[in-house]
């Protein structure tokens, strides 16, 4: 049977008070009492014993009823009792001050006897112990209420403080959607409660974030898929459709879809890459590779594409011949790829890019610096995010997926280097990454 935290808290709350007040009652019912009934009994004889003394004292003062009375008043004070001595006719031979009548009182009596005969009788009052101990087992009874009392409080307090408030967390958890952000007023809360609302929070808004990110990354994909899909759709109707196209055009249309479709590959490479990061799949082979062969062959891979875009790259690379580095080399080219690209879409032309290496504390530090309007400074470090993209306005092309950059990032730190962006002295954007040796 599956309880709520409700129905524990009561249980609990009222096994505990239960086993309490049965302890406290059964150690007065079995404990305490057995001890009253022994010291009970025990004062009985001690009682008996001294009643028989006295009762000798009497018969040694037998007939002086003067010293007699002495007698008894002074034992009854001594002894906190009363005592009645009356002869066989009921009148009173002696007496203490003050003789009583009642319920808490117990009485006994006794015959004074000289050589059988008897003499006196005494009428012996005590205290009643039940009757004293009664107030102590009424006060027993009171504890076990207030106690009862109290844990049907603290139920009630826990309840509306503790109870009550998570319940109104799983209902808002149940019914929690973007469109509906107002939490309830628990995150007011100084406590524990209150913090779990605000991580809570937290929490959504989180999700949220990432909710948007997902619904921009689809925006994204839609549009940058079908800009150059539309224009291949285009070419391709006009090479089908048009008899009259000369060789040298139906080239140029050829050209131009194979430069749309290689924006799709690149498109969709960048968004595989992203699943990549996202699912913290991007696994590193590296191997060992030369530095300035590499380098030579990155700036020579590009030499025609840059004049296709009517660009030129100056490079320069001052590490010493024997330098060999451990990278992936099919994830740096990816970098090198990345940053290029995002130069040839946000500068216009004529473009001049420019890539210098060199060895800095252990690390091979490289940097990427472009001609174009830059970035702006409050914006250097943002352009790594995710799906971040600057102000369409900057951009020739329509802009990127916004991912080239933050794979970039990613893969550099895979490799334990690092990557940040700056305003070089031409005026554009600067990258500077390194690879440790």
């Amino acid at each position: 049977m599956k309880f709520s935290i409700k129905t524990k808290i009561v249980l609990a709350f009222f096994i505990v008070a239960l086993l309490n007040g049965a302890f406290v009652f059964g150690y007065y019912q079995f404990y305490l009492a057995d001890k009253f009934m022994e010291s009970t009994q025990a004062i009985g004889k001690e009682n008996a014993q001294y009643r028989q003394q006295l009762i000798e004292e009497i018969v040694a003062l037998y007939p002086d009823e003067g010293a007699i009375t002495a007698l008894i008043r002074t034992e009854a004070e001594t002894q906190g009792i009363q005592m009645t001595v009356t002869d066989l006719d009921g009148h009173e031979v002696a007496a203490t001050a003050e003789h009583r009548e009642g319920s808490a009182l117990l009485q006994t009596k006794e015959v004074v006897r000289i050589q059988g005969e008897a003499i006196y009788l005494i009428d012996f009052q005590y205290p009643d112990w039940y009757e004293q101990v009664k107030p102590m087992k009424s006060l027993l009874l009171l504890v076990i209420a207030v106690l009862v009392l109290s844990v049907i409080g603290l139920i009630f307090y826990l309840q509306s403080h503790i109870v009550k408030p998570l319940t109104l967390l799983h209902t808002y958890m149940k019914t929690f959607h973007f469109q509906n952000m107002k939490l309830p007023k628990l995150e007011r809360r100084q406590d524990e409660i209150g913090e779990l609302m605000k991580d809570f929070a937290e929490m959504g808004q989180r999700l949220e974030t990432s909710h948007n990110e997902q619904v921009d990354m689809i925006a994204a994909v839609s549009h940058d898929i079908k800009t150059p899909l539309t224009s291949i759709i285009g070419y391709v109707e006009r090479l089908s459709g048009s008899k009259t196209l000369t060789e040298a055009k139906k080239e140029d249309y050829y050209r131009i879809i194979h430069r749309k479709a290689k924006d799709i590959e690149k498109l969709v490479e960048d968004f595989s890459a992203f699943s990549d990061m996202e699912h913290d799949t991007l696994k590193i082979a590296t191997e060992r590779v030369h530095v300035r062969s590499f380098i030579q062959s990155i700036c020579t891979e590009y030499e025609e594409e840059l004049q296709a875009h009517q660009a030129r790259l100056e490079w320069t690379c001052q590490v010493p011949e024997d330098v060999h580095v451990e990278l992936d080399m099919k994830k740096i080219r990816r970098v090198f790829a990345n940053i290029v690209h995002n130069a040839l879409v946000y500068v216009s032309p004529p473009v001049h890019l420019r890539l210098s290496c060199e060895l800095e504390d252990g690390s091979l530090c490289i940097s990427f610096e472009d001609n174009g309007e830059g970035v702006p400074d409050e914006e250097l470090e943002r352009i790594f995010d995710k799906l971040y993209r600057v102000d369409p306005a900057r951009s020739r092309a329509g802009g990127g997926s916004g991912l080239g950059l933050a794979t970039c990032k990613s893969m550099i730190e895979a490799h334990g280097g690092r990557i940040h962006a700056y305003r070089n002295p031409l005026g554009g954007l600067g990258i500077y990454f390194t690879l440790p040796l």
